[in-house]
């Protein structure tokens, strides 16, 4: 509600926003694969294939969270005060645990049980889209101040 509302002419998916989506997207991939690819010389199948549809389940929980604003830090915890967020986020990884965990699931998922360092290194492996959005806001942030600096010089110079 603080934000002035959006130019109903200019698009919804900029390029700037199409780009990083991409980014966004290779990066939760590529850790997916790589947990597939890394569980695959070390565990069995099965174990690969569940820790891959983990992996990428909780990137894109991950995700969620740290998509809420594009300027702010997910650290800034303001994600507390949205009781329906938080509610279907813990939905979410209630579904992530119970998909791997109950037996029904396993049997219609075609999952199996994993570990606590399997989690772990699903969790830890996740957590990559954090970085990468974490990373695109500083940059966001430096950039904002510099752009506001050009507009006021062109305001000045006309």
């Amino acid at each position: 509600m603080e934000r002035k509302p959006r130019d109903p002419e200019q698009p919804i998916l900029t390029r700037p926003l199409l780009l990083w989506l991409s980014i966004a997207g290779f990066v939760m991939g590529a850790g997916t694969l790589g947990v597939i690819w890394w569980a695959g010389d070390h565990r069995t199948v099965e174990i690969a294939r569940t820790m891959g549809l983990t992996t990428f389940a909780l990137a894109n929980l991950f995700f969620s969270f740290a998509s809420r604003d594009e300027e702010r830090s997910i650290f800034s915890f303001d994600f507390l005060e949205d009781r329906r967020f938080l509610m279907f986020s813990g939905l979410s990884v209630v579904a992530i645990v119970l998909g791997t965990e109950l037996r029904v699931l396993q049997r219609i998922l075609d999952t199996v049980h994993l570990t606590f360092h399997q989690w772990l290194v699903c969790i830890v492996v996740a957590l990559a889209i954090v970085v990468a959005s974490e990373l695109r806001k500083v940059l966001l942030r430096r950039q904002a101040p510099a752009e506001a600096a050009s507009e006021e010089e062109e305001a000045i110079a006309a």
